[in-house]
């Protein structure tokens, strides 16, 4: 099974999206490979952990936006 990372923006809209880490989009990775990314943008970008999930990579995100 694969997976992607979702990264919420940081702005007034708060819609989830494809994270993109060193210029790659994060999709169609294992989960370990998500994990590893999710920590990166955590610990050495201080990314809010909050605004970051590790979605089935079958999920739609355009369903979690709906009515944002």
């Amino acid at each position: 099974m694969t997976y992607k990372l979702i990264i919420r923006k940081d702005d007034e809209m708060g819609k989830w999206e494809l994270a993109v880490f060193d210029s790659e989009n994060i999709e169609d990775k294992s989960y370990e490979e998500c994990m590893a990314v999710s920590f990166e943008l955590m610990f050495m970008d201080r990314v809010w952990g909050k605004r970051l999930k590790i979605i089935d990579n079958n999920k739609d995100i355009s369903e979690m936006n709906e009515g944002s």
